[in-house]
């Protein structure tokens, strides 16, 4: 099991345990869990991704685990960037460089500018 942490927050011990028993079950060679399961007491749902080439979907018993499959063609995106920078995976994760193109930043602000501005409360001109 490889802990991936750059911002030195503190993992549950007992969910790193729970964590390695579920990478464990799971029959692919690059896959992680990440999210506030690892973090915060209160959450309980386990968001599980996986990284394979095939399309068989991978189902696992405990009803708390949400399983994401992740395409190799997808390591570039910047969704996989962000989800694979602080988690908990089962063997070194593949590295690609990152490409971003113009639609990649056009969704991003189509989606940040409407929520900046409806939080009226804390929206201030400058």
């Amino acid at each position: 099991m490889i802990i991936y942490n750059p911002h030195n927050e503190t993992t549950l011990s007992e969910r790193l345990k729970e964590a390695g028993e579920l990478l464990a079950q799971i029959p692919a060679k690059y896959c992680f869990i990440t999210g506030s399961f690892l973090y915060k007491e209160k959450y309980k749902d386990i968001d599980v991704f996986v990284i394979t080439r095939s399309k068989t979907e991978i189902t696992l018993k405990n009803k708390k685990v949400k399983i994401t499959t992740i395409d190799f063609n997808d390591l570039y995106s910047l969704f996989y960037r962000s989800v694979s920078k602080s988690c908990i995976a089962k063997s070194i994760l593949p590295a690609k460089q990152l490409k971003v193109t113009l639609t990649d930043y056009w969704r991003v602000i189509n989606e940040a500018i409407p929520t900046l501005l409806n939080q009226k409360d804390k929206f201030h001109k400058s």
